[in-house]
């Protein structure tokens, strides 16, 4: 049977009093809305009140918008204490890992002696790297899919892909590129303007009110197949030095009325 803190007077609980406890985390619905967890202390066989958890920011906000909010797993090893000695008012001032529970990155590895990391129990990993001209933050999800920020001297970029790199977002800010890669398409849109890439179907523009200019300085437009400029009112080809059409085949030049000057 599983006795509880409140259950013992002050005298049986000497060994609680003023001093820091181990214990393993029991989470239990807070009916009070703070977020608060059991605690079971096995060598004991005892069960605490709701503990409280220590946070490093704790907004004073009433209606509860800022804080930070990190609470211990079930079955998570912690340290308590005792605000006054009182058994009856636990504190998790943190958690520890053990031989059985070990963390998830080696800091005396050489590549992680700079690196702090979040990893869930879902696989989900936050990692910041701290070494100077080489500080790094990424975000991978469990699928593998990645947010990273480098700030890597002369390597600078930001990139967003998919676990196999065939779908990905690229600013290489050292370089001055922007890379935009799809495994199947990629869409632009504006109002009721749209350009979608698609790996079977080309490139297709489309707007059902606006107008497509392009005006540079030089263009070169070539087909390998057909090549067809259609217009639903005027179509006009103007050169203002020289114009060419030419065909190695057959030409034909229809209108209902043609002229040629």
């Amino acid at each position: 049977m599983v006795r509880f803190l409140r259950d013992f007077n002050s005298l049986s609980c000497d060994g609680f009093s003023g001093n820091l406890k181990m214990g393993v985390v029991i989470r239990e619905k807070d009916k009070e809305g703070l977020n608060r967890v059991k605690v079971r202390f096995p060598d004991e066989n005892i069960e605490s009140m709701p503990a409280s958890v220590s946070s490093s920011f704790a907004g004073f906000d009433k209606k509860g918008k800022s804080g930070s909010v990190i609470i211990p797993q079930n079955g998570e090893e912690v340290i308590v204490g005792f605000l006054d000695g009182d058994i009856n008012r636990p504190v998790i001032l943190g958690s520890l890992y053990t031989p059985i529970n070990k963390p998830p990155m080696n800091i005396y590895d050489s590549k992680n002696q700079n690196s702090m990391m979040f990893q869930f129990q879902n696989g989900l990993k936050i990692q910041i790297d701290t070494k100077p001209k080489s500080q790094k933050v990424s975000i991978t999800t469990e699928g593998g899919h990645s947010v990273i920020l480098d700030d890597t001297n002369k390597k600078e970029s930001v990139q967003i892909s998919n676990k196999d790199s065939d779908t990905l977002f690229k600013i290489d800010l050292a370089k001055g590129e922007i890379t935009l890669k799809a495994k199947s398409k990629i869409s632009f849109s504006a109002g009721n303007s749209t350009m979608t890439i698609d790996k079977s179907g080309g490139v297709k523009v489309q707007s059902g009110q606006g107008k497509f200019d392009v005006n540079v300085q030089s263009s070169t437009i070539k087909a390998k197949s057909n090549f067809v400029a259609q217009a639903g009112a005027k179509a006009e080809i103007k050169g203002n030095a020289n114009a060419v059409l030419q065909s190695s085949g057959q030409t034909v030049v229809k209108g209902a009325i043609a002229q040629i000057n």
